[in-house]
């Protein structure tokens, strides 16, 4: 794998133990008609043990979440499994994925955040050995990787699944967001069982982001050789992005997100910087607070404009 694609940020890199990571990709057979997908396994090493929770996320760039049109593309009124009919869901914030143009029913769930989920599957790492064989498994959880009360945002549906068809993307796609044949009675989406659907709908901020796909909070990950193998579904040259996986763990103040806190400490510096220029001029040309002399109807020498 190219240099530039891949980084480790550890503070006492073992170099020892570190090996370039490895990739492969190999198609998976699809019925016909289906979009292809991929099943890509890469090696890499971790020079360092991991403890005190390992954290999975799925990196994307060049992505803005935080478009207008897009993080208002949700009714919320449908997740919290209020009647909606296909017109309110065309009329509202849901258009145009409101209702589907074949057949006239409600899309469910509605909108553009839902329709274009992130369906990648990324299994968990396996430890080789030194002929590279695989020897034990990361186990790794798919729970409680959403906020704190996240579930309340939404409710079970009891939707006819007659009634309703999935989002035009998941019609076609493959993984755990796939409905080749739309929905089937008992088999209708559930958002509130879905943690996954829950971290994509908390919309970014920032056209790089990372979301957190799966945690271990006990366990250590060894030094070692690993293999991980991700289903390959979710397309990104359409919009010039990219997509990547990120192995972190937390410390006492969080855990490592260099874009946020940059941000945050330059708007801290700005405030700062300007609350000294503030205290400066009020020291230098000092003005009592709430004088009546500085209204333009009381200086009509003055213009208002």
């Amino acid at each position: 794998m190219p240099s530039n694609k891949f980084w480790y940020h550890f503070k006492n890199l073992d170099k020892a133990a570190f090996a370039a990571p490895e990739w492969s990709v190999e198609p998976i057979p699809v019925p016909e008609g289906n979009p292809l997908s991929y099943r890509c396994t890469i090696s890499f090493s971790v020079p360092n043990a991991m403890s005190d929770g390992v954290f999975l996320y799925y990196r994307l760039t060049n992505y803005y979440q935080n478009h207008r049109r897009y993080l208002k593309s949700i009714d919320y009124s449908q997740m919290q499994n209020k009647p909606r009919t296909a017109k309110d869901l065309q009329d509202g914030q849901c258009k145009p994925l409101g209702r589907d143009p074949n057949t006239g029913k409600g899309i469910y769930p509605c909108g553009l955040i839902a329709n274009s989920i992130f369906n990648d599957t990324f299994y968990d790492p396996q430890l080789l050995n030194d002929q590279g064989q695989p020897m034990s498994k990361f186990t790794m959880s798919e729970k409680n990787i959403v906020w704190s009360g996240e579930y309340k945002r939404y409710k079970s549906p009891t939707y006819n699944a007659s009634d309703i068809v999935p989002p035009p993307f998941w019609l076609g796609a493959t993984g755990p967001f796939g409905y080749p044949n739309g929905y089937e009675e008992g088999k209708v989406f559930d958002p509130r069982s879905n943690e996954h659907f829950q971290v994509w709908m908390r919309t970014a901020g920032l056209p790089t982001f990372r979301k957190l796909y799966k945690r271990n909070d006990h366990d250590t990950l060894a030094v070692g050789r690993y293999r991980m193998v991700i289903e390959d579904n979710y397309p990104v040259a359409m919009f010039g992005g990219t997509k990547s996986f990120i192995l972190s763990r937390t410390t006492w103040v969080g855990g490592r997100n260099l874009e946020l806190g940059f941000i945050q400490i330059s708007v801290a510096a700005l405030c700062f910087l300007l609350a000294l220029l503030l205290a400066a001029k009020q020291l230098i040309r000092p003005r009592r607070p709430g004088d009546l002399n500085y209204l333009s109807w009381n200086n009509p020498g003055k213009s208002s404009r």
